[in-house]
């Protein structure tokens, strides 16, 4: 135990409140300068491939996360204003209030917001072309200067729409990053995880939590690989790409500010002595880091823990069913793994007691650190997770892991080796042949290999049967909000070729039903 180091334990709670306080200052400063950071990508400030990977990473998400991609709002938009366009005394006038409701009724996005766009948009679009008078021999020139316009105009006012998807975008970035940090010292603390030297370079902590990454992805794939989360994250190959020196500079000083708010990360958690937090202590903690209203504007709507548990046992995953040991149960639309969390406990318990059907795992002639093991392969053989978010996947292997880091513990002193594998994977549950493979050509992009490694993972999946199919799937939308039906015409015709239950205006919910009773 670290000298004068304040120690993280359930008999302690007046510290655990401390931490927690400590997590949300942490959460709150990583933010800003990653905010910093998206707007220079977004406004154009600093561009090259780092913009387009920027950007591009933020349209996957937002496909994960039932928005419209930036290009799909922009073809709706141009196509609703020029749906409401006409000609008066040869002048053309753009009906702004059916504009704006076309919009509001169809954009998943704040109202006011919308309205917003709406407006300023049609404002400058009247600006440039409304003086223009039009006739039949400056038909196809006016046309083509409208259309330059039209573009022009959204492209200046579309980000205004998704002010609030960047600020959860923004704020589950920093979860990923303090949330690695935070794991990474309790598995240091708890002699999991050797503790990395401060580089001695330019950005010391920025550097710190990527050689943390890069060393602990093969460990816990799910939470360090590269992945939409890393948007930020700019190697050097790309930096020398930069399009002026005036960018570089501003890159720079924002990556400046992010290292000095590491630095306080680092620092904060340093203060704490993590070796004797346990799961029971987690769970506390991680509802008052992640509290409901949090949750909410990351954009997760948890399950309550007694419904969580009443389905359980309507099936019969309970701690002393028969044979529980042997069953494969999954969770095809996992979220932050409330299913699985309360599955995990509940094996384990029914692990830890002897009975029948496990009576191997207490021969006297095993130690106990190889019974911990055999209780770990069994877990990661038994429990099943997937999800379409990134972010989701995340936060449930790093609750599972929490589940489970006192055995992992215990098994790694006697076994370094041992990596515990979750099954846990990003991937669209709903797709039922097997997912294409191509083989990634660019050794160097981290992004397209961790893809492809959740496609393989997806594959392998796909090959159990399973005695449970649990969970709480999203319900109440057609595909991605209400431009879903518009923006997904292709995919919801896929679904219709592959699902029954895929008729009319239908329910995503609908559709995991039917897989799962598959």
């Amino acid at each position: 135990m670290g000298s004068g180091k304040l120690c993280v334990s359930k008999d302690k709670p007046h510290i655990i409140e401390s931490f927690v306080s400590s997590l949300n200052d942490s959460l709150k400063e990583v933010q800003e300068p990653l905010r910093r950071l998206f707007d220079a990508f977004r406004k154009g400030k600093i561009g090259g491939r780092p913009r387009e990977i920027a950007l591009k990473l933020f349209d996957e998400w937002s496909y994960r996360s039932m928005f419209p991609t930036l290009n799909e709002t922009r073809k709706f938009v141009c196509n609703v204003i020029k749906s409401n366009r006409r000609l008066e005394n040869g002048f053309i006038r753009i009906d702004v209030n059916k504009v704006s409701r076309e919009l509001e009724d169809k954009l998943p996005f704040d109202p006011e917001a919308v309205k917003r766009f709406a407006d300023s948009t049609v404002a400058t679009i009247m600006k440039s072309v409304g003086g223009l008078k039009w006739s039949k021999e400056k038909e196809l020139e006016l046309e083509e200067k409208f259309d330059e316009v039209l573009h022009v105009a959204v492209d200046e006012n579309i980000w205004g729409v998704y002010d609030a998807a960047v600020n959860t975008f923004i704020l589950q970035t920093a979860h990923v990053i303090v949330g690695r940090i935070l794991l990474y010292r309790i598995g240091v603390d708890k002699g999991v995880i050797d503790e990395i030297p401060l580089p001695k370079s330019d950005k010391p902590f920025l550097k710190l939590h990527h050689e943390i990454r890069e060393n602990l992805e093969k460990l816990f794939p799910e939470i360090y690989a590269l992945s939409e989360f890393d948007w930020w994250y700019i190697p050097d190959v790309y930096r020398e790409a930069i399009e002026s020196d005036e960018q570089r500079k501003l890159l720079s000083n924002i990556e400046e500010e992010l290292d000095k708010v590491l630095s306080r990360v680092f620092r904060r958690l340093e203060t704490y002595d993590f070796s004797l937090i346990d799961r029971d202590v987690w769970k506390e903690v991680y509802l008052k880091f992640l509290p409901e209203g949090e949750r909410r504007k990351l954009g997760f709507v948890p399950t309550p823990d007694e419904i969580v548990e009443l389905i359980l046992d309507l099936v019969g995953y309970t701690e002393n069913a028969p044979e529980l040991c042997k069953k494969k149960l999954l969770d095809p639309a996992c979220g932050s793994g409330t299913f699985l969390v309360e599955a995990v406990r509940r094996l384990r318990k029914h692990l830890e007691s002897e009975m029948p059907c496990h009576r191997e795992l207490y021969d006297k002639r095993l130690s106990d650190w190889e019974r911990k093991k055999r209780i770990l392969d069994i877990i990661s053989e038994s429990i099943y997770g997937i999800d379409i978010h990134p972010f989701a996947t995340f936060l449930t292997t790093l609750n599972i892991v929490f589940q489970l880091l006192d055995l992992y513990v215990d098994v790694k002193h006697y076994y370094p080796d041992y990596r515990l594998r979750l099954r846990i994977v990003t991937h669209d549950a709903l797709v039922v042949d097997m997912p294409l493979l191509k083989e990634v050509a660019e050794v160097g992009n981290s992004r397209l290999r961790e893809a492809t490694r959740r496609s393989k993972e997806f594959i392998e999946i796909l090959k159990h049967q399973f005695d449970y199919v649990v969970g709480n799937p999203p319900w109440g939308g057609v595909l991605r909000g209400k431009l879903g039906p518009l923006g997904d015409e292709r995919k919801r015709e896929e679904y219709k070729k592959k699902f029954k239950s895929a008729t009319g205006k239908f329910d995503i919910y609908v559709l995991f039903m039917e897989r799962g009773l598959r």
